[in-house]
């Protein structure tokens, strides 16, 4: 996967990952592409909407991937999907893991 926010040593800094969705794995973050529309309309409407914003905003779309504790000590992975509108970010979608 490319890290957007990747040091010049290509390591990340941060505690959180700025990925190009391109770069993701195939079925990973995204529905798997080329699905036929009765296939499409049978995945939860999760994926539904990461795939409509993979093919109406490439180069706008991006992902923030980080991993979370909670108060009892359960790490949890979070996605958020951000969308570039003009000069704003918005959040589009945010996944965590159960």
């Amino acid at each position: 996967m490319q890290y957007l926010n990747r040091n010049s040593a290509g390591k990340l800094s941060d505690p959180f990952a700025i990925v190009d969705p391109g770069s993701t794995p195939l079925g990973s973050y995204f529905p798997p592409s080329g699905l036929s529309p009765d296939e499409l309309s049978r995945l939860n409407i999760r994926a539904q909407y990461t795939d409509h914003l993979r093919r109406t905003d490439p180069g706008r779309l991006y992902l923030v991937v980080y991993a979370t504790k909670s108060p009892h000590l359960k790490l949890r992975g979070v996605v958020l999907y951000w969308i570039l509108e003009g000069s704003d970010w918005k959040l589009a979608l945010a996944q965590t893991t159960d």
